[in-house]
């Protein structure tokens, strides 16, 4: 396979309540293609439901795939826009039904994202994990939050299109793949959308798939990303997420 060409693996929304499906799916890849390298996209307190602190099966899971080799990545630390009210009604759209409540760190001022990432980082400390960076949950970054982030240890983020080196003001385009199943009709149009991207897809240098848990709900479209990802086997190199920045320009 031509070395330049790269894709990750990138599981989203890793938390207790949403550990079991994503477990499963890479329990499938592991049976259908062997050991990939994937990127856990992890909560500490996802919903404000139980902190992965206080799940021995989480944590034993996530050490055992740090183990493997995979990396951990700081996504957010509740996964719910708590934010000030929206300020019209333009605004409470986007935030509350397009982002369906979840984009945390878009309203956020500096020294909540701060307080949170602060939280976020102290959490994962006290695991003994060490995260490859922080993507904001829906990829929402506000500018006070984004400010918050390139002042913090985590400089590398990740958004819908592109990874981002905060502290040497770095962007790296990325070709990146999500569905939308939260009604019969997004996932339909995610479908054909994506099916039809398809051959673009295998010739990108830098491929992000990003798999969220209530994917995996759907069986059409948990076989659309195991047949994506053996397809992009044949072309590309299985890398972590960090890894994509060491593809050639």
């Amino acid at each position: 396979m031509p070395p330049e060409r790269r894709f990750a693996i990138v599981l989203h929304d890793v938390a207790p309540v949403t550990l079991p499906p994503l477990r499963r799916f890479v329990a499938d890849l592991e049976a259908r293609l062997g050991g990939l390298p994937c990127s856990w996209l992890v909560v500490p307190y996802y919903h404000r439901q139980q902190h992965i602190a206080a799940s021995p099966a989480l944590r034993h899971c996530l050490d055992t795939r740090l183990g493997a080799g995979d990396e951990l990545w700081l996504h957010g630390y509740t996964h719910l826009d708590e934010g000030p009210p929206a300020a019209g009604l333009a605004e409470w759209w986007w935030r509350r039904h397009y982002t369906a409540g979840e984009g945390e760190f878009l309203a956020l001022d500096q020294r909540e994202a701060s307080r949170r990432l602060a939280r976020g980082l102290a959490t994962f400390a006290a695991l003994g994990w060490s995260p490859a960076g922080f993507v904001a949950p829906a990829w929402l970054l506000g500018a006070p939050a984004r400010a918050a982030l390139a002042a913090g240890p985590l400089p590398h983020t990740a958004l819908r299109t592109r990874l981002l080196d905060l502290a040497h003001a770095r962007e790296l385009p990325t070709f990146g793949l999500t569905f939308s199943v939260r009604s019969a009709l997004r996932r339909g149009v995610s479908h054909l959308w994506l099916r039809r991207l398809r051959a673009r897809l295998l010739q990108a240098p830098r491929v992000r798939l990003e798999v969220h848990p209530a994917d995996l709900d759907y069986p059409s479209v948990r076989a659309f990303w195991l047949q994506t990802i053996a397809a992009l086997c044949q072309t590309h190199r299985p890398v972590r997420k960090r890894a994509l920045w060491q593809a050639p320009a």
